[in-house]
């Protein structure tokens, strides 16, 4: 047996802590509605996320116009203004074939005095060779990166396709709807199991202190606390449910904020976004790259070739 008032109160903490569970869901609910300032009015949901998706993809895109627009201008005013070639590319290819030339194993002398080198030499050779490689492998990853932006041609085709690629707004209110529509369904479902266990236990502490008997057995305390769980059960799985929709909500809100991914290069072969406006700068740096090989066969290769040219004519 157990008391009235004990078991009264066992019973008001297990319900407690179950309404407390239909509450957790219920926050993330709100946490949403609050993060992407939804109204309270339910059926507005999807128009308002849809809406919202529609700007978020709307910025990108035009982010991307932007950056492409950008990198065509800078290239034109640092590259192509200062060189009679009307193709941007021009200036990188005539630093790669510069820093070839400049290449030891290229020089008949050098040839010849590789077969009794110094350190020095080998060693300036060897960086060279790798700086070489380094640039071609990198030059043939972003080559059809840099044709999108330096050929004004397949810029326009590119940016006419960015343009095509704009979802509208009725279709993000149409992926956003039954999403919006099982949140609703969730928390109806919640307020239902809520209100059903409050009354149950309601009815129950009613009938222990109002039936004039100081104890219940306590087989029948166990068995109310059992259909009480039961309670949170099907709470928890609604629950669990509820945040599977979230992830798919925000993996919406995420799609649409890189929507394209891709954009059509030369015969339309697929180029990433993410590269693409990074051309600008990947180009300096194949630039500088190229530079500095310059640099280091006239500062160190090319002074100890001289000096053994000229050992090798003395004897």
């Amino acid at each position: 047996m157990v008391s009235v008032s004990e078991a009264v109160e066992a019973a008001q903490s297990v319900e407690e802590s179950i309404i407390q569970l239909a509450t957790v869901g219920d926050r993330e609910i709100i946490k949403l509605r609050h993060l992407y300032h939804l109204p309270a009015r339910t059926e507005k949901w999807a128009a308002e996320l849809g809406l919202r998706l529609s700007m978020y993809n709307k910025d990108y895109r035009r982010n991307i116009k932007v950056e492409l627009m950008a990198a065509e201008l800078r290239l034109q005013w640092l590259y192509v203004r200062h060189t009679a070639e009307p193709d941007a590319l021009q200036p990188l290819f005539k630093t790669l074939q510069d820093a070839a030339s400049a290449h030891p194993t290229n020089r008949p002398q050098t040839r010849a005095f590789l077969q009794r080198s110094t350190s020095r030499l080998e060693s300036g050779a060897a960086s060279l060779r790798e700086t070489d490689a380094v640039i071609h492998a990198r030059f043939s990853e972003w080559k059809d990166y840099f044709k999108v932006v330096c050929v004004e041609d397949q810029l326009r085709q590119c940016l006419l396709a960015l343009h095509d690629s704009k979802v509208h707004r009725v279709s993000f209110y149409e992926q956003a709807l039954p999403l919006m529509n099982r949140l609703v369904e969730f928390r109806d479902e919640r307020e239902r199991l809520s209100i059903a266990l409050t009354t149950m236990a309601y009815l129950d502490a009613t009938t222990w202190t109002v039936g004039g008997e100081d104890d219940i057995p306590l087989h029948e305390l166990t068995s109310r606390i059992t259909t009480y769980e039961g309670f949170r059960v099907k709470i928890q799985k609604v629950n669990d449910d509820q945040v599977a929709v979230i992830a798919a909500i925000e993996e919406l809100v995420e799609a649409a904020k890189i929507t394209p991914r891709t954009l059509p290069g030369h015969d339309g072969k697929p180029l990433s976004v993410g590269m693409l406006v990074k051309v600008f700068n990947e180009y300096e740096c194949l630039c500088a790259l190229s530079a500095r090989a310059l640099e280091a066969a006239e500062d160190e290769v090319l002074p100890a070739l001289r000096s053994a040219v000229e050992e090798i004519r003395l004897v």
